[in-house]
């Protein structure tokens, strides 16, 4: 996609579809639907029930444009009618699967296949016990160090200490 105004027509026709069929079926309006393309990391889409925002993922909007628009785009749209109309229905159980595939999707997933870069990359601490040495995250060192936490191998028992 070279330009911004390309993809938010490419977005706004597809919605107008959807909305098309969202309407006849259900008598809903995608009006208060609000799209943003802030979503970072390994997850292409995300729908947030309490403010009614769909979240793409910007940088696979740029890469993959049709593919973020006909799957995961219809996928999220499938999250916002599900709630709408059956209030506490399973996130990918069969009610949010037929809506997806009245949708027009014809095989919903849970995930997609499209190669992402995780948003940030996370140091990790090297720890050992008596079998042998671990990896830990920054967020448990920091719980160690600071006392806050102590952590034991699941193999051997032993508590963990830093090398």
């Amino acid at each position: 996609m070279k330009h911004i105004a390309e993809w938010e027509n490419l977005v706004n026709a597809k919605l107008s579809i959807l909305e098309n069929i969202i309407k006849n079926k259900f008598g809903l309006s995608l009006l208060n639907l609000k799209i943003s393309y802030d979503l970072k990391g390994l997850r292409a889409g995300l729908f947030i029930p309490k403010t009614n925002e769909i979240k793409l993922n910007g940088k696979l909007c740029k890469e993959f444009p049709e593919r973020m628009v006909n799957e995961v785009l219809v996928h999220e749209v499938a999250h916002f009618v599900t709630n709408k109309v059956f209030k506490n229905s399973k996130p990918h159980g069969k009610k949010w699967k037929d809506i997806a595939i009245l949708l027009g999707l014809k095989n919903p997933k849970t995930t997609h296949d499209m190669p992402v870069n995780p948003a940030r990359q996370f140091q990790k601490y090297e720890y050992k016990c008596s079998c042998g040495t671990h990896n830990i995250s920054s967020v448990r060192h920091k719980r160690i160090i600071t006392k806050k936490a102590k952590y034991a191998c699941k193999r051997c028992g032993g508590l963990l200490e830093k090398v």
